[in-house]
């Protein structure tokens, strides 16, 4: 969870949405 979340913030907005889509949210 707090590994996709600080590769979100990392990474662009757009990437991070991505990013979220692929991840299941808990």
């Amino acid at each position: 969870y707090s590994d996709w979340r600080r590769h979100c913030r990392n990474t662009s907005s757009t990437r991070c949405r991505d990013h979220i889509t692929h991840v299941p949210r808990l």
